[in-house]
């Protein structure tokens, strides 16, 4: 069996205790702290699902060239 090719490799790193914490890239591109949403409060970090969905609009937008558009 032939082993696959591999076009990209990304390293990330999330430290905390589940939805509240800290994530980031080895490369600093991204890198971003994470708190639970409490109801009727300003948020002051991102909410964990924030990424999640942005990511999956993309997956499912179609005819996006790149990630700026998603």
């Amino acid at each position: 069996m032939d082993k696959p090719q591999v076009f990209y490799t990304a390293v990330a790193t999330a430290t905390g205790s589940g939805r509240d914490g800290h994530v980031a890239t080895d490369d600093g591109l991204v890198e971003f702290d994470l708190a639970t949403p409490k109801p009727g409060a300003a948020a002051t970090r991102t909410n964990p699902e924030q990424p999640v969905r942005r990511r999956l609009r993309r997956v499912f937008q179609l005819g996006a060239p790149d990630d700026r558009q998603a």
